[in-house]
């Protein structure tokens, strides 16, 4: 059930997705997408953190395909991006087998752990729980405008069933698989101008400049914190505020 939250145990193909206490693994997968991004500060403080860093980086990576989430793949990869822009240059060679060694690893584990074939939905084959984003998305504009003081807090999903999804879907919401687009709806016009500000606001504050390096490290943070919550409800949870607003002080 799309959007519910509960403490239950999640499984792939019999297999548990990993869950560390966050009641659903997408918010997990966020989680650790953030910390792969963090631990590599450790490179920039110390000469031999470089190494320490891609070590951690590596068990959280394994821990992130034992979750199962797409969401928050696409979260670590669009994170990465700043980090691997900015990055001092030459890589040494050795620096370079190590990355290429921590790939290969995280790739062995996904394929033993059949991560790949979740990874896979939707690309090479029809998944149901992307094509019923889409339709929920797809209706957001005009649920946006046809409340133009929000539907309320907590309402998104209840509303979306009872006037906008099709009548041939029976599957349930609480919100809109989106922590971004059910804030949106929920909102006021106000307050979804406030929030499309805010992020801009944060991006703005995050962009490298003379601490590029350092920059680049909570720009990737971010990014990767919106990533996961533009594909699942995973920024209701004020765990995963922490890291990102630590990351700014």
């Amino acid at each position: 059930m799309l959007g519910i939250t509960s403490m239950q145990n999640y499984y792939y193909n019999g297999i548990w997705r990993m869950d560390w206490g966050l009641g659903n693994p997408n918010k997990t997968a966020a989680l650790v997408a953030m910390l792969m991004i963090a631990v590599w500060s450790l490179a920039y403080i110390r000469r031999w953190g470089f190494w320490f860093s891609l070590i951690l980086f590596t068990g959280l990576g394994i821990s992130l395909i034992h979750t199962f989430s797409r969401g928050g793949l696409l979260a670590l990869l669009f994170g990465l991006m700043p980090l691997i822009y900015f990055a001092s240059r030459p890589w040494s060679k050795n620096k370079i087998i190590g990355c290429v060694l921590s790939i290969g690893l995280m790739l062995g584990v996904s394929i033993y752990l059949d991560a790949t074939g979740r990874f896979e939905e939707g690309v090479a084959t029809e998944d149901r729980s992307i094509t019923n984003r889409l339709a929920i998305w797809k209706a957001v504009p005009k649920m946006m405008v046809d409340a133009p003081y929000g539907w309320g807090i907590g309402n998104s999903g209840k509303s979306y069933m009872e006037w906008y999804q099709p009548l041939d879907h029976t599957e349930q919401y609480r919100t809109l698989v989106n922590s971004h687009l059910t804030w949106l709806v929920e909102f006021n016009w106000p307050s979804r101008f406030l929030y499309i500000s805010s992020w801009i606001i944060i991006f703005l504050i995050c962009w490298p400049n003379e601490n590029v390096q350092p920059l680049s490290l909570v720009l990737g943070i971010w990014i990767a914190f919106a990533v996961a919550a533009a594909f699942s409800s995973v920024a209701e949870s004020p765990w995963l505020w922490i890291l990102p607003l630590m990351s700014l002080s």
